[in-house]
């Protein structure tokens, strides 16, 4: 049986976040994790210097506790590493309502984030730890109630993640902050209108095949293809794409939310699908 955890990597890395696989990533768990409800908080009491060096205990385990112990890694220059897809030893005995009683292995997804434990908490950490748990939740549609601590989880035998500011009344804050609003400068915001209005013109034109387009008002090249539209801005490598979630492997379609405006704009580099020949 596939492990249910392999769109990890993919919509992390549509938000514009860093991201590393650990090879084996895929195949790797204590069997399977099911009925998802919620997404744990921790840090890893590691090395005060090196940017992730608990990662092979991460991956790998301790004695006395075989690995994996998350399913993702956060490591100190903000980059998301991909651990395991299936069950991870993470959570341990603990209790929340709406998850029951020592299961949380079974139901949540564990993130270990490097950190001694005395909030040496990076500016890279501190903006795509909450960052990542929302898009973790988007994708579970999951309220930001369920981004829990691991001493919530377990209050008697566990301090983590210590030390982040405003604790995880201000952790939940952030996870909000990236579900709910757009976080957008204003200049960002003016093009994304002129964008957004660029879309909604294209989806009206009646058009068969592919062809090449020319949108005078945003000064950008479109290529269409029936059902989707991609687009290359002007003055910019990057190829991004909206509608069409074949050409990124997704299941279904990948709706106009904050991140995929964001990657459509141009304002994170970022490549989730080739042109057609």
């Amino acid at each position: 049986m596939a492990h249910a955890l392999t769109w990890m990597a993919t919509v992390l890395r549509q938000a514009g976040l860093s991201v590393q696989e650990v090879a084996g990533w895929q195949d790797r768990g204590h069997g399977n994790v099911s009925d998802l409800r919620g997404v744990m908080m921790h840090h890893t009491a590691g090395p005060a210097i090196g940017n992730f060096p608990s990662l092979d205990v991460v991956v790998n385990g301790r004695p006395g506790l075989a690995g994996p112990l998350s399913n993702l890694g956060l490591a100190r220059d903000g980059t998301w590493y991909v651990i395991a897809a299936g069950l991870a030893y993470h959570a341990g005995a603990g209790y929340i309502a709406w998850c029951g009683r020592d299961n949380g292995n079974n139901h949540i997804i564990g993130i270990e984030a490097e950190s001694t434990g005395r909030g040496d908490w990076t500016q890279a950490q501190l903006d795509v730890y909450p960052r990542g748990v929302a898009v973790l939740l988007r994708h579970l549609r999951l309220a930001v109630d369920r981004a829990i601590a691991h001493k919530e989880w377990a209050p008697t035998r566990k301090i983590d993640p210590a030390g982040w500011p405003g604790d995880m009344d201000g952790f939940r804050a952030g996870v909000a902050q990236w579900i709910n609003g757009d976080q957008f400068q204003q200049s960002d915001r003016d093009r994304l209108i002129r964008l957004e209005q660029a879309v909604d013109e294209l989806r009206r034109w009646p058009m068969g095949g592919p062809r090449m387009i020319r949108h005078e008002a945003t000064g950008s090249q479109w290529l269409y293809v029936p059902g989707c539209v991609l687009v290359a801005l002007q003055g910019e490598e990057d190829v991004t794409f909206h509608g069409n979630h074949r050409l990124a492997g997704q299941s279904e379609p990948i709706a106009l939310d904050t991140d995929s405006i964001r990657r459509l704009a141009g304002l994170v580099p970022h490549v989730i699908g080739e042109l057609p020949a």
